[in-house]
């Protein structure tokens, strides 16, 4: 079996394009009208650009619904418009309007995860890096002893923050990306 440029297809003919529609949605204004767009066919999806574009075009539709004084009937034919348009889940669009109505607007949220301070930075791992290449990766503690020494006896301030470094975060340093693609 041939493949289409074998079989003396113009390659023009062979290339995808794909196009980007900007949906306006402000002439639907009324319930009603959204109704029809509801019964319209199923086929009809809409792809989102962004998480930040698609929270405030969200947030824009609620507003512009005054979402939250509708009543229950209402509410569920904009949530089920809603979720069809942006092909967010129900769960997702709940979370989505719930987070609308306590915080007053939607923006994307960032996970806050609870770290250490980073104490050694990437310079510090590329003179570990450096002082393992000169030297042959010792071990911990003879690498810790030649940084000490470096601080301690020659005075190089380079070496200041790896003075007081322990032999087994040596080792940690050493499994870092910033490390191996120095060493």
């Amino acid at each position: 079996m041939q493949s289409e440029p074998e079989r003396g297809l113009p390659r023009q003919w062979l290339v995808s394009v794909a196009y980007s529609i900007t949906m306006d949605d402000t002439q639907i204004t009324t319930l009603e009208q959204m109704q029809e767009v509801l019964e319209s066919p199923k086929g009809l999806t809409f792809n989102r650009a962004g998480r930040e574009e698609l929270y405030s075009w969200v947030d824009s539709v609620l507003k512009r619904f005054d979402y939250f004084k509708l009543r229950r009937k209402a509410k569920g034919q904009v949530k089920a418009c809603l979720q069809r348009w942006s092909g967010l889940s129900r769960a997702q669009m709940t979370r989505l309007m719930t987070r609308a109505l306590l915080d007053g607007e939607i923006k994307p949220g960032y996970a806050k995860r609870n770290r250490f301070a980073t104490k050694y930075t990437n310079f510090d791992k590329d003179l570990l890096a450096q002082t393992d290449n000169a030297h042959g990766r010792l071990s911990g503690p003879a690498t810790r002893n030649i940084l000490q020494r470096q601080d301690a006896v020659y005075g190089d301030k380079r070496f200041e923050r790896l003075n007081g470094i322990s032999s087994a975060h040596i080792y940690n340093l050493r499994s870092s990306r910033a490390y191996r693609q120095r060493a």
